[in-house]
């Protein structure tokens, strides 16, 4: 498979991106998640996803740059 410049320097910026953005739960050693999301089952989720997203962009970023 061959991918442009162009596309890996999307790909590159968005990783960056977010990579860059500040977690919620993440960012905590020992993280209770009901106390960010007050119970609220989708708020819960959604910080999950968001957390897993940035974790992601970290690892992958990590690994870019050995």
């Amino acid at each position: 498979m061959y991918i442009s410049t162009e596309k890996l320097a999307v790909l590159f910026a968005t990783i960056e991106k977010y990579a860059g953005k500040k977690g919620g739960p993440i960012e905590e050693e020992n993280a209770v998640i009901d106390d960010w999301a007050g119970g609220n089952v989708d708020d819960a989720y959604y910080t999950g996803v968001r957390d897993g997203e940035i974790s992601f962009a970290r690892d992958l970023l990590t690994l870019l740059e050995k």
